[in-house]
């Protein structure tokens, strides 16, 4: 952000590099208290560093199980959130059973890669649209070409090698409601 590295900024905030990368990554929620903190060390309001993001309409697409899987809603309890945010085409899903670092109750959304930049889903948390329309929420691992291992987070779920993906989106946002 304006020219910064991670550590400038970091100093400026008074935290370290590591939680600005997290923030920046998706990895750490972005609290209002860190928009405030953020905003505040580089002279800025901080309605001014989302003020050029637009609303979208994100399609909560189902409910995860505690085993990953993710578990298709009825029509009458399809629903959709309304967020500003700087992304592209996003889904999400509800979680249903705590999972991995998923916690129950949480909103999951991801941004689908576009397929020319799918490559970059390698190592990454996503939610993985497989043959005959399944989805898993898992870490992404990229291997021989178009095909992926799926990682589950239940230690006792099983692997997927070389699968065919219909879609990835990466982890860009987890809504936890207290």
């Amino acid at each position: 952000m304006r020219g910064l590295t991670l550590k400038e900024l970091a100093d400026k905030v008074k935290t370290t590099p590591q939680t600005i990368q997290r923030l920046e990554t998706g990895n750490m929620t972005v609290s209002l208290r860190w928009l405030e903190r953020i905003a505040k060390a580089l002279n800025l309001e901080a309605a001014q560093l989302v003020s050029s993001v637009r609303r979208t309409e994100i399609a909560i697409i189902g409910k995860v199980a505690a085993d990953g899987n993710v578990l298709e809603l009825s029509p009458a309890d399809q629903r959709f959130m309304l967020f500003a945010l700087p992304m592209g085409e996003l889904v999400a899903v509800k979680v249903q059973e705590t999972v991995g670092p998923y916690q129950a109750g949480s909103l999951v959304c991801g941004n689908k890669y576009r397929e020319s930049d799918v490559i970059a889903a390698h190592g990454q948390d996503c939610m993985a649209q497989i043959e005959g329309g399944h989805t898993l929420l898992c870490r992404v691992i990229a291997g021989s070409p178009e095909c992926w291992t799926l990682i589950p987070h239940a230690s006792d779920a099983d692997v997927l090698y070389n699968r065919k993906v219909a879609w990835l989106a990466r982890v860009c946002m987890v809504v936890r409601y207290c």
